[in-house]
């Protein structure tokens, strides 16, 4: 078996597994009251978000690579790698919310119930979809494209300075700089409780 079978049957196994899983969170989440609006809402986002990302991975991916992998270098292909960073940003994003949510409970809770009001939260989680939407549209231009290259099973940008523009500014510095101010923020998170654990 190719190597590329072999990773098309892995992608469509675990994007599979994946879309149960969290299709499972979802419903939890959805029915239990327990999480609070804000919290709940958020939550929901993020599992949506990785659904998005494993349905990407299990219906689309994975069958092309193993039963047209030539395929991936259409322009209809290359939807796929687009529609990957579309669920990656949402879910980035939502990471973000769920972090800032926990930090303004710990940090404020007087003001928590002020700021995370039904209205605020379905704006922020509108918000974090539409800046994916946003993000992708240049992905649209073929010379920006991302696509699945067979030889590494890897999604690769565009060998163009748009290609480069799009990797480096749009996808990897803006994934590090929400990654590192979701470790501060959940840093200081944890730093606010262990003091409150100590006064206790």
């Amino acid at each position: 078996m190719l190597p590329q079978m072999y990773a098309g049957v892995c992608m469509i196994a675990l994007g599979s597994c994946s879309i149960v899983i969290n299709g499972i969170v979802l419903s939890i989440v959805r029915a239990n009251t327990n999480f609070g609006y804000a919290f709940g809402t958020i939550c929901a986002s993020h599992t949506i978000a990785n659904i998005g990302n494993a349905v990407v991975f299990a219906v689309l991916v994975g069958p092309l690579t193993l039963l047209y992998p030539e395929g991936h270098q259409t322009y209809i292909g290359q939807r796929c790698g687009q529609l990957l960073i579309f669920f990656w940003n949402a879910s980035v994003f939502t990471h973000f919310l769920t972090a800032f949510n926990r930090f303004v409970i710990i940090s404020c809770p007087l003001k928590y119930t002020v700021i995370f009001t039904d209205r605020f939260t379905l704006a922020v989680v509108g918000l974090a979809w539409t800046l994916s939407a946003v993000q992708v549209v240049p992905y649209f231009w073929p010379e920006c494209a991302i696509e699945y290259k067979l030889t590494s099973n890897t999604f690769r940008f565009s060998d163009t300075v748009c290609g480069f523009i799009v990797g480096q500014f749009f996808d990897l510095y803006l994934s590090m700089f929400m990654v590192a101010t979701i470790a501060i923020m959940d840093l200081y998170t944890l730093y606010r409780i262990r003091t409150a654990n100590k006064v206790i």
